[in-house]
């Protein structure tokens, strides 16, 4: 799978928006980050809940870990396009979108 095949098939991203930087396009929901794509190193980077990102991490370890810093333990979780079935591509960035989301919304209702 590539980027415009990835782009094509992620839900409506009507109140995200997007920016492209050096070659790194990223999704934004109210200026906060859960998706990147490295055009150049052919992977995604996606903010999961904690519990997500150690299932998805221990189901493909190979093509999906997490960031090797301070980020991984923020959620920060780096998928391998090209290595992985588009099910779990969708899965994850559905789990993102809803955890960037919500995380908006409960500090909104603080």
């Amino acid at each position: 799978m590539d980027f415009v095949d990835l782009e094509s098939k992620l839900p409506s991203l009507g109140v995200f928006s997007i920016s492209d930087k050096n070659g790194i396009r990223s999704y934004k929901y109210k200026g906060s980050v859960f998706l990147t794509l490295n055009f150049s190193k052919q992977r995604i980077c996606l903010r999961l809940p904690a519990v997500e990102q150690s299932v998805f991490v221990d189901y493909a370890s190979g093509d999906i870990w997490k960031v090797p810093n301070q980020w991984g333990n923020y959620g920060w979780t780096l998928f391998s396009i090209n290595r992985l079935e588009w099910e779990v591509i969708q899965e994850a960035t559905i789990v993102a979108m809803e955890y960037v989301v919500n995380r908006k919304l409960q500090k909104k209702l603080k």
